[in-house]
């Protein structure tokens, strides 16, 4: 589907049916899942990383401009506008983008975390006697916030180099993989690490909402820790055994050369 191209035979009938398929299989499909939990930064998410996976491939995205249109004249019907959907969904929108207008009254949770990291100084305070009560879920959503305070700033500028270096080692780790599927597999994945990644260290500072993210790999997440440790097990195994297509074609690498 998503690595050749829906549709690559079968004339305009079937490239037709080729993006149906995957506009419901990776676009609509999701978006009804994530909207029934209902989890909208969860939805954002999915459709962010997608949608770089699509514009990596080839003729991707003329194909993403197209799923774009397909989604603002859905979502601008009069069907959508009768089912509620709007409406269940306008207050959390509003309280979202409330945070950019005064970071100190809204959002209640980012104000603590800005508070925290303010006075956090520049080697930190400790975490023998930290203001828990001010810095609600402290051990995931907050966790950057928790650390940043007893650890220091310097904790919290060597996080945000962590991340950039994660972002640019994953984009290179696509690049080198030869066999299609892995590249587009690493850049899924990748994506939606990234996107947790930067939106957790960002969020924490006032940069961005404060919606229900953790940082993965180090605050507490249940399962989905369990998930994004697979996740950057399938990475690394993908940059292990980036040549192994070429050998098993039989081209002759430079080392054998």
């Amino acid at each position: 589907m998503i690595s050749g191209g829906p549709g690559s035979t079968g004339g305009r009938y079937g490239k037709l049916r080729g993006y149906a398929k995957e506009l419901a299989l990776y676009y609509v499909v999701p978006a009804y899942l994530y909207l029934k939990s209902p989890s909208l930064i969860s939805l954002l998410v999915h459709v962010v990383a997608m949608s770089i996976v699509l514009l990596f491939t080839r003729g991707g995205w003329k194909r993403w401009a197209g799923y774009v249109g397909v989604g603002v004249v859905f979502l601008s019907s009069p069907l959508v506008a009768a089912t509620g959907l709007y409406t269940t969904y306008r207050s959390q929108l509003q309280t979202y983008l409330q945070f950019f207008d005064d970071p100190d009254l809204s959002f209640s949770r980012a104000s603590y975390s800005l508070r925290i990291i303010r006075s956090a100084g520049l080697w930190g305070q400790g975490f023998s006697e930290f203001p828990i009560r001010w810095l609600p879920f402290a051990q995931s959503e907050n966790i950057v916030a928790f650390l940043v305070y007893g650890l220091g700033w310097i904790v919290g500028a060597l996080l945000a180099v962590l991340v950039v270096f994660f972002i640019l080692r994953s984009a290179r780790i696509a690049g080198q993989a030869k066999d299609p599927f892995a590249r587009l597999l690493v850049l899924g994945m990748a994506s939606i690490l990234s996107i947790k990644l930067a939106w957790s260290l960002l969020m924490s500072v006032g940069l961005l909402p404060y919606v229900g993210i953790t940082l993965p790999f180090i605050g507490y997440n249940g399962f989905n820790t369990v998930v994004e440790l697979a996740a950057m097990g399938v990475i690394l195994g993908v940059y292990r055994r980036k040549d192994s297509i070429r050998h098993a074609i039989g081209e002759r690498t430079p080392e054998a050369a």
